[in-house]
């Protein structure tokens, strides 16, 4: 798989991640609990992906119990991304916790600079700078929303921003040799395994099942669950970290377009801004890290 290809899974499951907080307002809007749907989403979406992966099932012998633990780690690792986001959240405005989830960008960028003992180049350093600032404005912060800000919040907003990080770096480094398929089934059984220790599945025994929710939980688990982890494994073993946490940066523009579109949220031209900015240092960084030599696929069994 070329560099090109690859950039195009890792961008494709970032605007469906991006586009499940739009879908998670609306089923909100329809009276359903977090609780309700972050268990229903990650229980549906690994069901799927085990129904897709059944054709595997003799591969699954020749998979380490080591490969599969690890998986199942990694995949607990993006449902921390999502207790700590949702408690940062519910703790300080949402235009700061966006902002500190993706501090995630320049974190990738540290942990490619220790495993290639290198500096970004003057073009990364200019497409990044691009993409802060384009985050902040996209985000549509202000200074009023810095008083009396919860201080608790902030720790867990970074914390989001430093396992999301950890998510990105893992799954594109961990067991690479087993077929995404399987990995993404593995990764989202330890997901739902952790939500799970917060939302008990048990309030998917309710009668909100009867009242639609049904409709919610399968949209956001093929949506949020299954597309985004299969194709962020298809992806991310062939790019480097830095590149990843700059292509994963269209979700905000992702989000700031269905919220105008399908919720129409107010934004302002400022925040349009943003998203043009955005976009500029997502292309600049990928045409630039694409014209290099592109790396054989290190997935010859998939």
């Amino acid at each position: 798989m070329n560099r090109w290809l690859a950039s195009g899974y890792v961008l494709l499951g970032a605007m469906c991640y991006g586009s499940i907080s739009t879908i998670t307002k609306l089923a909100f809007q329809r009276g359903f609990s977090p609780a309700e749907i972050s268990s229903g989403q990650v229980t549906f979406g690994c069901l799927v992906l085990w129904l897709f992966a059944l054709p595997m099932w003799k591969k699954l012998r020749c998979v380490p119990r080591k490969s599969i633990f690890l998986l199942t780690l990694t995949g607990a690792v993006f449902g921390l991304t999502e207790i700590f986001y949702t408690l940062c959240l519910s703790k300080i405005p949402a235009s700061i916790a966006v902002i500190l989830l993706f501090q995630s960008i320049w974190m990738t960028q540290i942990v490619q600079m220790i495993q290639e003992k290198t500096w970004p180049s003057k073009a990364l350093s200019i497409s990044l700078m691009s993409i802060v600032l384009g985050t902040i404005c996209a985000s549509g912060f202000s200074m009023h929303d810095l008083k009396g800000l919860n201080m608790v919040g902030v720790a867990l907003g970074l914390c989001s921003a430093l396992s999301y990080t950890a998510s990105m770096v893992v799954s594109g480094s961990v067991t690479t040799e087993v077929p995404s398929l399987l990995r993404s089934s593995f990764m989202v059984t330890g997901q739902m395994l952790f939500i799970f220790l917060v939302y008990p599945p048990t309030v998917l025994f309710t009668a909100s099942m009867g009242q639609g929710l049904w409709f919610w939980i399968g949209l956001l688990g093929m949506i949020g669950i299954v597309a985004t982890t299969f194709a962020y494994n298809k992806g991310m073993p062939q790019i480097s970290p830095g590149l990843a946490g700059v292509l994963v940066s269209i979700e905000l523009p992702m989000v700031i377009l269905l919220s105008s579109t399908i919720l129409k949220e107010n934004v302002s031209l400022i925040q349009w801004m943003g998203v043009g900015c955005i976009l500029i240092g997502i292309i600049l960084t990928s045409v630039k890290t694409n014209q290099e030599k592109t790396p054989a696929s290190i997935s010859p069994i998939d």
